[in-house]
């Protein structure tokens, strides 16, 4: 089964928030827990980190700044074990001011942006590369963000190559859900060959 309007995704988004919050988030407030690989998981103290990254964008309110988030960090599982330490939760601040994080912490940081103006999911799922023979499944945090009522899938890990050579947001018009499989449909002018999946 397949749901295609807009407003029926939002409400099939916006009730798996409700009822399973570890894998679709609506919203990010002070004290909430995100919970990472490994075990670990960090504490949201400072939604206004959304703010320090909006600094001389001139993006409006709900808008996402893609290539400060994308450039802001850096993966390094070496370094988020050591700002981790022998805890196994810390600040969120604590990674975003060592400009250290993978998927997930990008992920938070769309949220953080998105949600000051506009309808955005945080979403804990699976990648699929469909261009893999293997069609394996990789864990992976991505957003969903409504724009004039219409949803986009954004993968701030992951930009594309366009026909040029020259790297491009991944920002993806969805034109629907499988229900059945979970899987957000992309617009095939703008996917790449991706699939999505909610766990």
């Amino acid at each position: 089964m397949e749901i295609q309007n807009p407003e029926q995704i939002k409400e099939y988004l916006t009730n798996m928030a409700q009822k399973h919050p570890n894998h679709v988030t609506s919203c990010i407030k002070k004290g909430d827990i995100i919970d990472k690989s490994w075990g670990l998981s960090y504490e949201i103290d400072s939604p206004s980190t959304a703010a320090e990254i909006y600094n001389n964008t001139g993006l409006e309110k709900g808008g996402v700044p893609y290539w400060d988030i994308h450039n802001k960090l850096n993966p390094s599982k070496e370094d988020v074990q050591r700002l981790f330490g022998k805890s196994k939760r810390i600040n969120f601040s604590e990674v975003f001011n060592a400009g250290i994080g993978e998927c997930l912490e990008k992920a938070v940081l769309v949220q953080l942006c998105a949600q000051e103006g506009r309808d955005s999911f945080l979403i804990n799922g699976y990648f699929i590369d469909k261009n893999d023979e293997a069609l394996s499944l990789d864990a992976h945090a991505y957003n969903i963000v409504f724009k004039e009522g219409k949803p986009y899938l954004i993968d701030s890990q992951n930009p594309i190559m366009d026909k040029k050579g020259k790297l491009q947001s991944f920002i993806a018009p969805i034109i629907g859900i499988d229900i059945k499989e979970s899987e957000f449909i992309l617009n095939p002018e703008f996917g790449a060959d991706r699939g999505y999946v909610i766990c």
